[in-house]
């Protein structure tokens, strides 16, 4: 099964976000309170476009933790994609997951 969720914000609550895209917390989480705040923004709104797509799928809930080049270490037999863009002071973000062991799916907000 493929699932893709889309997100679009102007306005962003980080503490929201933070709690959406890491509910218990984490190094992740930790590493993206030193990030300048648009940076920080993207990288929020695409894990919780990721979670939500996981949690649609099917996937069990893990925490979304990321390798140190900021690449998302996916559930085991999952593989997921995110990608985030700004247009108009909007931040879009967009993730596509699929229950894989194969090569991750692509996506681009382009």
């Amino acid at each position: 099964m493929v699932m893709r969720v889309q997100l679009t914000a102007s306005q962003f609550d980080l503490p929201s976000l933070e709690q959406q895209a890491f509910p218990h917390g984490g190094p992740t989480l930790e590493r993206s309170r030193t990030w300048a705040l648009r940076r920080r923004q993207e990288f929020l709104l695409g894990r919780v476009a990721a979670r939500q797509a996981l949690t649609q799928a099917g996937a069990p809930s893990t925490p979304l933790e990321a390798q140190e080049d900021r690449q998302c270490e996916w559930p085991s037999g999952w593989r997921g994609a995110i990608t985030h863009a700004w247009s108009a002071g909007e931040c879009l973000a967009i993730a596509r997951v699929e229950r894989t062991l194969g090569p991750a799916p692509g996506v681009d907000a382009e």
